[in-house]
């Protein structure tokens, strides 16, 4: 059977203990303490009690007949007064309507069991849900009040419209205070979350169900989802039904668990690379062999092959001419220079994906440049229309450039980083100019500077300052995790004690520009 619910309001704290261990001790259960009367109108909405009890100096606080009246005429709830000797007077003066009972000081537990138990009998319908709209009057004090302060995003919803939100819940939906009026619980929870978030609020009295927490998607005003960790907790004794969601952004979290599953992918691809070119190198071989062996069988200057053609009654020099004359010979040709090629793509991944050892020398980086533009100009996507090849190179290399200390993987990395995101923003762009990619390497002070610029779009001032930051990125989901840059900063700064910085104006390109010193300690 549930226990009644008894609410107290005591301005002292010694004396609010002792009414709530009376209270444990008779079998009820007291749902909250409250400093002083004015907040109490907003925490019935929330306890919904059976009894209020208020435990205060009724002499110095007159107004509290006014509350006292409110509550029994808007809630329909009895209240019971502990009061001293001196208030009784005060209290029988005043109207029956408004004060049901009292219990004076020293509180007798069975006088106060008694009390309590009478004023339950006159209670028709125990926590019944009282209509309330939660934005109105002292009921919206007391939640603002509560809300606004956290540093957690809440929200208050009743009857299935968001009520009230707080600043940090503004900032994560990216909406005006103004603009939050009457949004539906649809139009904030993502609808694939839906059925997950409502089985936190669907049987407020399973304690359970809203103290633990749940990772669903929230809606943001640009039509965008942002992973939150939720709470909800239902509101008793509200009607419309009513309650209240806490949540914590972890978006950046749920996107490096993603990305930390792509990165298993990748090592995992890492692993099997030393394989898979062993089994791509046997095709290729037996292509190259065949196609070798195939215009070696057709050439006049081969004995055996002339005795074969011979005994077939086939004349080698017509045949010749037909084989020219229909590009046959041309197309063995080709064949034979792709399978090469392709051998040396497969090769150059493999050396691209073996583990840096981090051993810093001194490089040529005119020579480790023409490496990168190598990889690069293997980059061809018929489907996003994105093909290096179709790029013009300019390359500005000083003649006199000395060997560079550095991580010859790691740099070589952030050049190829830096030319595909050149070469991505030029091949989405419209261009009314051919598209073209200045790469350029020259001494400065006491280091080498490496610009990689391009003649695309070019960025905002924000862009720019959010470039380098972890996760951010300029292309469309599912093309990119925005970490290429982050990398290649850390590559730069950390591992080799260079700069990397940005330089771009809208419509006019954008210029990587990499400074890497000429001394390092050790080499």
């Amino acid at each position: 059977m549930q226990k009644s619910r008894i609410l107290v309001v005591a301005k002292e704290e010694i004396s609010a203990m002792e009414v709530n261990h009376h209270i444990e001790q008779m079998g009820f259960e007291p749902v909250d303490v409250i400093g002083t009367a004015e907040n109490i109108l907003g925490d019935i909405t929330i306890s919904n009690p059976d009894v209020v009890i208020f435990s205060q100096d009724l002499t110095s606080n007159r107004d509290i007949f006014l509350i006292a009246d409110k509550i029994v005429s808007e809630f329909q709830l009895p209240v019971i007064f502990i009061c001293s000797e001196n208030d009784v007077k005060i209290i029988t003066k005043t109207s029956d309507k408004t004060i049901y009972n009292y219990v004076t000081r020293p509180v007798i537990r069975e006088s106060l069991r008694k009390v309590i138990v009478e004023a339950l009998k006159n209670v028709k319908s125990p926590n019944t849900p009282v209509k309330v709209d939660l934005t109105t009057g002292n009921c919206e004090k007391r939640y603002r009040s509560m809300m606004y302060p956290s540093l957690e995003a809440i929200f208050l919803f009743q009857d299935n419209r968001l009520r009230l939100v707080n600043p940090e819940a503004f900032r994560l939906l990216g909406y005006e205070e103004s603009e939050t009026d009457q949004l539906s619980l649809g139009e904030v929870i993502f609808s694939k979350d839906m059925k997950l978030f409502l089985s936190l609020v669907e049987n407020p009295n399973d304690n359970k169900k809203y103290r633990n927490s749940i990772a669903i998607r929230v809606v943001t005003k640009d039509n965008k989802h942002r992973w939150v960790d939720a709470k909800a907790m239902p509101l008793t004794g509200v009607e419309p039904p009513g309650f209240l969601i806490v949540v914590h952004d972890i978006s950046e979290r749920k996107q490096s668990e993603a990305l930390l599953i792509q990165m298993e992918k990748v090592l995992m691809i890492a692993g099997l690379t030393p394989g898979i070119v062993h089994e791509l190198n046997n095709p290729l071989g037996v292509i190259l062999h065949g196609t070798q062996n195939i215009r070696r069988r057709l050439s006049q200057d081969i004995d055996p092959n002339l005795e074969a053609a011979r005994l077939a009654g086939i004349n080698l020099d017509r045949l010749q001419t037909y084989l020219e004359k229909r590009g046959i010979l041309s197309m063995l040709q080709n064949i034979q220079d792709s399978v090469i090629k392709a051998g040396k793509i497969v090769t150059g991944m493999l050396e691209f994906s073996r583990k840096s050892e981090s051993i810093m020398v001194p490089t040529n980086l005119e020579s480790l440049v023409e490496g990168a533009l190598e990889l690069s100009g293997k980059d061809f996507n018929l489907k996003k229309k994105y093909d290096f090849r179709k790029i013009i190179i300019v390359k500005l290399f000083d003649p006199n450039l000395p060997l560079v200390p550095c991580i010859e993987v790691e740099i070589e990395q952030v050049i190829l980083n830096l030319l595909r995101n050149a070469a991505w923003s030029l091949m989405q762009s419209e261009m009314k100019t051919d598209p073209v990619i200045t790469i350029r390497l020259q001494l400065e002070n006491s280091s080498v500077r490496v610009e990689i610029e391009d003649n695309g779009p070019g960025m905002d001032e924000f862009t720019q300052s959010q470039i380098f930051s972890p996760f951010y990125t300029t292309k469309p989901k599912g093309e990119g995790t925005g970490l290429g840059l982050t990398v290649s900063r850390n590559i730069v700064q950390i591992n080799h004690g260079g700069s990397i910085n940005v330089e771009s104006k809208l419509g006019k390109g954008t210029n990587f520009i990499v400074r890497l010193p000429l001394e390092q300690a050790g080499v």
